[in-house]
This record gives C-alpha cells, structure tokens and sequence, in this order.
C-alpha cells in the first residue's frame, strides 16, 4: 500500500461489553430483526396498530428511502437512522468514494451486525478491511476464515474486566488456529497501574504467542482526564513507547486527508474529534481537504487510533 489511506468505518453502536473507555458510546442493545435475520426496516411514522405519530426516533431504524419524508425529518431536528449504517449504502460509498482505502470496520462491536459475514465476503473483493473486534462471537463467524487472508485483519480488543482470561485465549486462537493476520490490542487503563495487573495481562499476550499492541487509555478516570491531545505520563511511555516513529512517519494532515471517521449515522468527519463535517454515507458524498488540526494531531502527540490503524496498513 504505497500511498495510505484510512477510512474508520463505526457500523453500530451496541456492544456486548460495556467497557467505561469506549469511544464509540456504545449502548447494549440489539438491532430488531426480521424473518431472515436482516435487519428490520421500522417506519417511525406509525405505531404498531398502523396509525400515523408523531416521529420518534429510536435505535434500530434504518434509513426510510422517501426523499419527501427525510426533509420533513430534516426539518424536525430529527434523524431516524438509528445507530448503525446501513450496508448496501455504506458499499455504495465506499466504491464510488473510497476505491484504494483499508476500512477499518468497528462499533460497538461489528460482530453483533445481523449478516455481518455477508457484507464482508462482499467488501473485501474491492478493499483490504480491519476488523476490530472483542472477538468474542468469532465462534458462530467462522465463515469469515474462508475469506482470503490477505483481504482482512484482524485488531482483538484485550478487555480483561469484561470477560474471562480463559474465554479470551479461546477467542484468540480460533484466529490462530485458522492462520489469520491479526493482533491484540491492549489498553492500559490506570487501574491496572494501580493494581499491579497490567505485567499480568501483557504476560498472558507474551505467554500465548499473540501479537499484540499496548495503546493508551483514552477518557476519565479517578476525576483524571486522560486524552491524547495531553502529553503522555512517565508510565505510559515507559510501557508504550513515546510514538516518535510515528509522528514523523504520518503525515499531519492525515485527518481529513488520509484519515476518515465514518458514524453509525452515517456521518463523515475528519477523525474521531468529529469536528468537521466532510461527507455523507447516506447521500453519497464526500469532499477530502487537508486540515492540519493541532489539538487533534501534532508531533508531539499521535492519536492512538490513527496509530494503531497506520501500523496494520503499513503491513497489509
């Protein structure tokens, strides 16, 4: 991949963990199915007897294609596209607008996604994906390592507090067993400074022979704000590393450039900070700009998602 470019792609927000540093704002609910376990189209137009309502948007609607009802919506300050994408028009827009990206597929976590393993049998005939995942449902997924190895990889999130060391290690070798490309990316939340815990983890990651990342914590915890726009603590670095490499490998203007984050609303903004407004899933389009963002991205100081990211495209 000689020239990067990174699309973060959040296909819904709802997760079966709920893990307290996620960025995603994830809500522990599942999407509403139908027959074929698709999922289910709801008019929020009318309640379950058929009669008109005034609009409530909840979780779970997917986009109604009436171009005359989502002005109205427009106009009500309403969105009744709920908290996942829609993937026949994510496809649309990623072929017509992204051809050449790695798309980095997450939530929530993107396994909970009805037919998941569809979509991405698809996507991967024209783009490389990252799948991040907690791995956890990888076992009713297997027909993901049928898929060719060099289309997909996949980045693990290590989340000790909310699950077994035991089930997490069977999670992970399922991936090794199947001679996937993958990696395990850990967060050093505090607490685990705190308690002595975080020599464990990294030595059960050493111990297992999993490829792994140690990535910083991002959020508040102890009334302490931890963000990468600060500078990193003495601990961090001597645990991570101080991320010179890359703050002078990507390029400052990678955010808007190089670098999209694309909601579960459909919604495209430079990165994850959600500052600027670039595009659009649902209505198809986008307009790349280079911004240089200091408080989002300086040499001093690199975002741990375009990081992590920029490390596996550079080895995909």
């Amino acid at each position: 991949m000689s020239e990067i470019k990174i699309a973060d792609i959040s296909l819904l927000n709802f997760c079966n963990f709920s893990c307290e540093y996620c960025i995603a704002d994830s809500v522990k609910e599942k999407p509403i199915v139908d027959e074929n376990g698709y999922i289910k189209v709801l008019d929020p137009r009318y309640d379950s007897r058929g009669n008109k309502t005034p609009l409530n948007a909840k979780r779970n609607n997917v986009p109604f294609e009436d171009a005359a009802f989502n002005a109205w919506v427009a106009t009500q300050n309403a969105h009744p596209r709920g908290h996942f994408l829609d993937l026949n028009a994510l496809t649309r827009f990623a072929r017509t607008h992204l051809d050449g990206w790695l798309l980095t597929l997450s939530g929530g976590e993107p396994l909970l996604y009805p037919k998941i393993e569809e979509f991405i049998k698809d996507i991967t005939t024209t783009h490389k994906i990252v799948l991040l995942t907690n791995a956890s449902l990888l076992h009713i997924k297997k027909e993901l390592f049928e898929l060719p190895k060099e289309r997909i990889y996949y980045r693990v999130g290590f989340h000790p507090e909310q699950r077994t060391i035991e089930s997490f290690i069977h999670s992970v070798d399922l991936l090794k067993e199947n001679d996937t490309n993958y990696i395990v990316n850990y967060i050093l939340h505090p607490q685990h400074i705190k308690d002595g815990t975080f020599q464990e983890y990294i030595d059960v990651l050493k111990y297992n022979g999993y490829p792994y990342e140690i990535t910083r914590f991002e959020g508040t915890w102890n009334n302490e704000r931890y963000s990468c726009h600060l500078p990193m603590k003495d601990w961090e670095i001597d645990i991570i590393g101080d991320y010179k490499e890359y703050a002078s490998i990507i390029p400052s203007d990678s955010p808007g450039s190089q670098f999209l984050a694309i909601t579960a609303g459909g919604d495209v903004f430079e990165c994850h900070n959600r500052r600027y407004k670039m595009g659009s899933v649902y209505d198809n389009w986008l307009h790349l700009r280079a911004i240089n963002s200091p408080s989002c991205f300086t040499s001093k100081n690199v975002c741990p998602s375009i990081k992590a990211n920029y490390d596996i495209a550079r080895k995909m």
